[in-house]
């Protein structure tokens, strides 16, 4: 894609002028959550963050590859605080998460059902959230909330409409594209279908991707009025829509997911730029199975993606530099926070990177799940990783750590 390119020539000489190392590379087990009905500590499974990384939003007390829901969360990283959305009455579930502001004050935005019942929630971000508040809500008594997709909120003041979207569903055949004006609800798409669909990810302007019947599909662009286009796709690295599509770039510029490969079996993770597919590299393992990986979250700016790597034979979360499509980078998230010192408590992989942010110094900030088995209850729960911006890493790869270390 025009504009993207890679940065390791400014990442040298800010590095080497300082002489050293401050690359900022961190991993932090996510609290459990004291369910508000049972007590019981419960682990988190990320979906979603907020474009500068700060808050993560997802769904508490779910076992790893379960699709069900229990309590929805928010982890603030600023403060380390996490705790049940609280809206009237608990969330059942966050599944998106996002910024709205009009340009004097900013609010976090959260999706989700509260109850049965689809739920927008907010606070202003110059109140603390202390993980107990009652937020301001606005809730559909009418419309039952259905899904357990993924990234399922963006959008700024800086859109076409100012509206922030969100995609959320009523059943398995019912999507709808959401817009939120500041203090609630505006209108919504509606659209029905014969074929089982969950719609993933959205952009700002309200396109939104995701599976339908086995193949990828899109609705929208919608800006707040009237019935949004949609349809099937081939967005895959064969040239056809087999797959499913999981995330898009805020600007729509890139989408990402899993999709077939000529020549090859299985599926395989990808990204599409409206023009040319690109298959991801994969971690380097000969496992060949029916899903090789998967895209599951597109950085807000497009340049990065996150997911899993079936190559090992088991799920390892990956980080993708999609800066230069022609030369695609992967990176072992687990391996990178062992060699870092940074693993912690998670005894086994970090299994999925499932949402990510860009910080204010450019790094990638992860959001995903691991197994921590020293945790109490169920060894799963959730982690957000920093990593320094990856071709600072490309430079010390080369060499540079030793050159460093021979000027001090």
């Amino acid at each position: 894609m025009k504009g993207r390119k890679m940065r390791l020539g400014i990442a040298v000489l800010t590095v080497a002028a300082g002489a050293t190392i401050a690359l900022g590379q961190s991993l932090t087990a996510l609290p459990k959550i004291t369910h508000p009905t049972s007590g019981a500590k419960v682990g988190v499974y990320p979906r979603g963050i907020t474009p500068d990384g700060r808050f993560v939003g997802g769904t508490a007390g779910l076992g790893f590859n379960s699709d069900g829901q229990d309590t929805g969360f928010v982890y603030d990283a600023a403060t380390g605080v996490a705790g049940p959305i609280v809206a009237g009455s608990v969330n059942t579930s966050v599944d998106g998460i996002g910024y709205w502001t009009d340009g004097t004050t900013t609010k976090v935005v959260v999706v989700g059902a509260n109850n049965t019942w689809q739920s927008l929630s907010w606070w202003d971000t110059s109140s603390t959230w202390d993980g107990t508040a009652d937020w301001a809500k606005n809730r559909r008594n009418d419309v039952n909330y259905f899904g357990s997709g993924m990234n399922r909120v963006a959008g700024t003041s800086n859109s076409a409409t100012g509206l922030l979207h969100a995609v959320f569903q009523t059943n398995a055949f019912q999507v709808n594209v959401d817009a939120f004006n500041g203090t609630g609800f505006a209108d919504y798409s509606y659209k029905s279908t014969t074929n089982e669909t969950t719609m993933h990810g959205v952009s700002n302007e309200g396109l939104s991707v995701g599976v339908r019947g086995g193949r990828m599909f899109y609705n929208g662009p919608y800006v707040g009025s009237g019935t949004a286009p949609n349809g099937y796709i081939a967005a895959g690295p064969d040239g056809t829509d087999t797959g499913a599509l999981y995330d898009i770039a805020d600007d729509g510029s890139i989408m990402g997911g899993y999709g077939q490969v000529a020549g090859k079996s299985g599926m395989y993770p990808f990204v599409y730029d409206g023009t040319t597919s690109y298959e991801l590299p994969g971690l380097g393992g000969s496992v060949v199975s029916a899903t090789n990986g998967v895209v599951y979250a597109i950085a807000p700016n497009g340049d990065y993606a996150v997911g899993m790597d079936y190559s090992y034979g088991m799920e390892k979360a990956v980080l993708w530099d999609l800066r230069d499509l022609s030369n695609i980078q992967a990176i072992d998230l687990t391996q990178f926070a062992i060699d870092h010192g940074i693993l912690g408590p998670f005894t086994g992989n970090l299994r999925r990177g499932t949402a990510i942010g860009i910080d204010a110094q450019g790094n990638p900030v992860i959001a995903g799940v691991g197994y921590a088995g020293s945790l109490e209850a169920s060894g799963w729960t959730g982690f957000v990783m920093v990593v320094p911006e990856p071709a600072t890493l490309s430079f010390l790869a080369l060499g540079g750590l030793a050159l460093l270390r021979r000027r001090r």
